[in-house]
């Protein structure tokens, strides 16, 4: 019903401050979703995002493997990267989103976990 909606970012809420959520566009995609609107979910870390990002890597001759590393501050983000195309996945701990969640309890209700941590990208 209605023109279709395009949500290139599903983060429906990101951490201001330690146990602090503010809502994003995801949350109120969700809220047009659920009032019968069609929203067309693409970003991380849906499968169509990933393909694409994969078809990208190959287009330039990049191939998939774990020499290729990609890096987030989503835990989901990374995994998903990591499992569905293959590649290496690092958690920056210190910023976004892991900057105010409990690593340990996130990893522990996951099958795998990120292949490397950093705190930062800086110095």
């Amino acid at each position: 019903s209605g023109l279709p909606i395009i949500c290139a970012n599903p983060d429906i809420f990101v951490m201001s401050a330690p146990g602090v959520e503010r809502a994003v566009i995801g949350y109120y995609a969700k809220i047009l979703e659920e009032a019968g609107h069609t929203v067309h979910w693409i970003g991380k870390p849906f499968p169509n995002f990933l393909r694409v990002v994969g078809n990208i890597l190959n287009d330039r001759g990049i191939s998939l493997g774990k020499d290729v590393c990609f890096f987030d501050d989503n835990v989901k983000n990374v995994l998903a990267m990591q499992e569905v195309l293959g590649i290496s996945g690092c958690v920056v701990t210190d910023t976004g989103l892991s900057k105010y969640m409990d690593l340990e309890t996130e990893f522990k209700l996951k099958t795998n976990r990120p292949d490397y941590l950093i705190n930062s990208l800086t110095v």
